[in-house]
């Protein structure tokens, strides 16, 4: 559509070959960028049960950028993370990467912006459980909520809330993966991978939000494997 801009970011993902796409009416204020830090893993604590050799790991697949709007600057954080929420191997770099965006994301909140953390995180949260209670062997979504412990409680303006909490868990699933695979759509193949993380200031101007589930999922559509998460915020 013409009311739409498109931005793209040149990914380091050479397995998929996969970059990262931004649509928008509303023009960022800085270009899109990404970071290349790379963190070793298995991080500290880790309950991954990886038991591979020490490695690091970067995000190749995300970008950042901040828009103006009324006068509230807001960095936006998208990311595509490592799948298989439950494998050893991946959930330890998919840990190594949360930690690559935790970095980012203490950065701008201490500069005093507005944040959102956006995309298909591949994991569970192990706090607000989708429609089927899917439990988290890492802490990946809980390190995107930037929280410290014993520092950070749920009213902290350095912790990122999760827009799920506001979702009823019946409505709590954002994926669909065909595990027999048979094409039967079934509600216990439902899960929620994808997720949006706020700061405190745009939480409190929520004013809607839809997991959108108006189309029908199975092999023969061209729909997205995954549902589209809806929000609209009130300035």
């Amino acid at each position: 559509s013409e009311d739409y801009t498109s931005y793209m970011i040149q990914g380091t993902d050479t397995y998929t070959g996969q970059n990262v796409g931004l649509l928008t009416k509303i023009d960022p204020v800085d270009s899109l960028t990404r970071t290349e830090e790379r963190v070793a893993y298995p991080i500290e604590g880790s309950q991954c049960g990886y038991t591979g050799e020490p490695g690091t790991e970067g995000v190749s697949k995300h970008l950042i950028t901040r828009f103006l709007i009324h006068n509230v600057s807001i960095v936006m954080v998208g990311a595509h993370l490592l799948s298989n929420p439950n494998d050893p191997v991946a959930c330890a770099k998919r840990e190594a990467q949360a930690q690559v965006l935790q970095n980012q994301l203490r950065i701008w909140m201490n500069e005093g912006h507005e944040v959102i953390m956006i995309g298909d995180l591949n994991d569970f949260d192990g706090v607000y459980m989708d429609i089927n209670a899917h439990k988290p062997n890492s802490r990946v979504i809980e390190m995107l909520k930037v929280k410290r412990p014993g520092k950070d409680d749920d009213n902290s303006n350095n912790t990122l809330y999760t827009v799920a909490s506001k979702i009823p868990q019946e409505s709590r699933f954002t994926e669909w993966y065909d595990e027999e695979p048979d094409c039967v759509v079934e509600t216990s193949e439902f899960s929620m991978l994808d997720h949006i993380l706020v700061s405190k200031g745009l939480w409190s101007r929520i004013e809607y939000l839809e997991y959108y589930h108006a189309y029908r999922e199975g092999c023969d559509t061209y729909q997205s494997d995954h549902y589209p998460i809806r929000i609209t915020f009130g300035f």
